[in-house]
């Protein structure tokens, strides 16, 4: 047909980016599993933390109280969690995603508009998912960047290119 457009449209769908979210904490944890214990303990002033096991906390405890709110529940207290183990932290990820998961499930264009609002701020529920999936990435890289200055090279490319989740 003429003056047709031809221009395919691409997406990157809600699911996508959690699998990817997945998949590069997944990644983080069984990495972490096998360093000694004590790294967790190692410094890393970042996001009002201390160590990598706050700065965990921080990434973690934030996702799972992003999909508290997105499925409308009282958010997860973190307060006070800052002596978890790699095992109790990685838990509040994979509580996040299973939150995530149900809720992508239901949503409808509606619900992704609905608002949500604390003291911090005001937005959607589909920004909150999009800041959680966000907020994740950027800590994780100034985390990289604090272990491999202490000697502590992560083994894997941390960008999408090389994230399995996404083909």
């Amino acid at each position: 047909m003429p003056g047709a457009s031809t221009t395919a449209v691409a997406a990157f769908t809600f699911e996508e980016m959690l699998a990817a979210n997945h998949a590069e904490a997944a990644r983080w944890y069984e990495w972490l599993k096998r360093q000694p214990p004590e790294l967790l303990n190692l410094g890393a002033p970042i996001a009002r933390g201390e160590t990598v096991r706050t700065l965990l906390l921080h990434i973690w405890g934030v996702e799972l109280r992003y999909s508290d709110g997105v499925a409308d529940r009282t958010p997860t207290d973190i307060a006070g969690m800052t002596n978890y183990s790699l095992d109790e932290l990685y838990a509040l990820h994979t509580r996040a995603v299973a939150s995530f998961r149900q809720w992508l499930a239901t949503a409808t264009p509606e619900d992704l508009g609905q608002i949500l609002e604390n003291k911090w701020f005001r937005a959607t529920k589909k920004k909150c998912f999009l800041q959680a999936m966000e907020h994740g990435v950027r800590h994780f890289a100034q985390l990289a960047v604090v272990l491999r200055q202490a000697g502590h090279p992560t083994d894997w490319g941390h960008d999408i290119i090389f994230n399995p989740a996404i083909e």
